[in-house]
């Protein structure tokens, strides 16, 4: 399946979750209740979200990364040859390292709504430390794979000649097109 079909198939997903979203019932107490010591602000109501809404999030999470990984593909060239095997063994590394961070940090939120002990990771509760060393650090994958292959996957050298070509065709003909432009 080509890439524009993978685009539009996360989007149409990203719209039928966004859909359910919407459609879901508001839960009692939905709202932030006013605050006791700072009349300006709102704290938290005491009731949890309802488990599809979480589910919705966590859903609508996965389809995000899905589309940001598909656009990144995009620029890949189809016709490499040599080492495919390791360009997408990256993509699919950060893809798990993304979507397994996602999936983790929605768990620990979970479970921290729904219980009264927080649970800790490190220094920071749990979903937060996945927030921050599982999301954040994600991206190093797909930097790799830019930086391993950038000259094999992204322009390899006959796509970066033919690119040095359609340059200086165009250079020669706009200085051409200047010169009989000018009367002197």
């Amino acid at each position: 399946m080509s890439a524009e079909r993978w685009l539009l198939f996360w989007l149409l997903l990203m719209c039928l979750v966004i859909g359910l979203a919407l459609t879901t019932p508001e839960p009692a107490g939905g709202h932030g209740v006013p605050h006791e010591g700072h009349a300006a602000m709102l704290k938290g109501s005491p009731t949890p979200p309802p488990d599809r809404i979480l589910l919705l999030g966590w859903l609508f999470g996965l389809t995000q990364i899905g589309f940001f990984v598909t656009c990144m593909s995009l620029g890949i060239s189809h016709s490499i040859r040599q080492g495919r095997g390791l360009l997408w063994m990256l993509f699919g590394m950060g893809t798990l390292a993304y979507g397994g961070s996602l999936t983790m940090m929605s768990i620990a939120d979970r479970t921290a709504i729904r219980s009264e002990h927080v649970s800790f990771l490190g220094w920071f509760p749990a979903a937060t430390s996945w927030m921050l060393f599982g999301m954040w650090s994600a991206p190093l994958l797909f930097v790799l794979a830019y930086l391993v292959g950038f000259d094999r996957w992204i322009i390899p050298p006959e796509s970066l000649a033919r690119f040095e070509e359609l340059v200086a065709a165009n250079q020669s003909s706009s200085s051409a097109s200047e010169q009989s432009a000018d009367p002197d």
